[in-house]
């Protein structure tokens, strides 16, 4: 069975429905087009982080998870530090 086997997908009726109720939103803004044309496609944009999938010993996880939501970015801090330090980086 493929992922997407189980995906409902949104008829035209609850589309024109989902609209309607967002144009009512007053909080709804809409782009002019001098800023639509400020835009640029999403393949223009540079791939910035890389996911990773590595197995980490569980008390280290534990240690980083303990210091809150952006535990994840203080790993990457401490990964950067040691390949700065290393010379695997060059200081940013």
């Amino acid at each position: 069975m493929s992922r997407t086997d189980k995906l409902i997908y949104v008829t035209p009726e609850e589309d024109a429905a989902i609209t309607a109720a967002a144009m009512d939103d007053p909080d709804t803004i809409l782009p002019t087009d001098e800023e639509l044309a400020q835009f640029k496609p999403w393949a223009e944009y540079e791939k910035l982080e890389e996911q990773l999938l590595h197995w980490c010993d569980r008390e280290v996880v534990d240690a980083y998870t303990r210091t809150g939501h952006e535990w994840q970015r203080h790993i990457n801090g401490a990964l950067r530090e040691w390949a700065e330090r290393n010379g695997l980086l060059a200081k940013s």
